[in-house]
């Protein structure tokens, strides 16, 4: 993972400072309320990159994906935009074209999947971070099982609820995957999961 992070870094005209942002993007991942925002998921996001055929930005997708959950406080709802900030400060201090820092913060902002994706690139990112929702039966326990662990704050009441909205919401939508390779893998999986989570759901209230 490092020596792919330090590609990436010297790709896009990083200075001495890739180390330590390796470092940083570690500490970040790797706190113990990460039980699913850590380092698997950004891994897990790279490789569904790999197998994507992308035509435009894909240094700024790659580093999107790196930065996109750093800043992960589920107190909060503006998550995405910190994260965004963070990106822009540490192309900045690394010494990273201004245009490069503009694009991955508006990819990251993608992520929060409450906007409207307007650019190819938009749609990917926001179709790779949510492949986790067309993963098999156990996979996806697991995956709601962590999240739930890292909302451990709130109530079985408040969680259900609001995990509920989350999954009508995503399940409202015409398409969960934006692309249609993506779509054609994963919508129908995906759709199943959701709906088999939230009669789980209503079972335990």
């Amino acid at each position: 993972m490092k020596d792919r992070f330090m590609d990436l870094w010297q790709r896009v005209g990083g200075n001495s400072n890739g180390n330590s942002e390796y470092d940083r993007i570690l500490a970040a991942y790797q706190e113990n309320d990460r039980h699913y925002h850590n380092l698997a998921h950004i891994e897990k996001c790279l490789t569904e990159l790999d197998e994507v055929s992308v035509d435009e930005w894909v240094d700024e997708i790659e580093f999107a994906i790196w930065y996109h959950d750093m800043i992960y406080d589920t107190t909060d709802t503006d998550n995405e935009y910190q994260s965004a900030l963070l990106a822009k400060e540490v192309c900045h201090n690394g010494g990273i074209s201004s245009g490069f820092a503009n694009i991955v913060a508006q990819l990251i902002m993608a992520t929060s999947h409450r906007t409207v994706a307007k650019s190819q690139a938009e749609k990917i990112i926001r179709d790779i971070d949510l492949v986790i929702l067309a993963s098999r039966q156990q996979q996806y326990d697991d995956y709601a099982e962590n999240i739930r662990r890292e909302y451990e704050i709130y109530s079985d009441q408040e969680y259900r609820q609001g995990r509920m909205n989350v999954l009508r919401y995503f399940l409202a939508q015409e398409r969960i995957y934006l692309t249609d390779d993506f779509y054609g893998k994963y919508e129908t999986i995906a759709r199943a999961n959701i709906e088999r989570e939230i009669e789980q759901l209503i079972l335990r209230s």
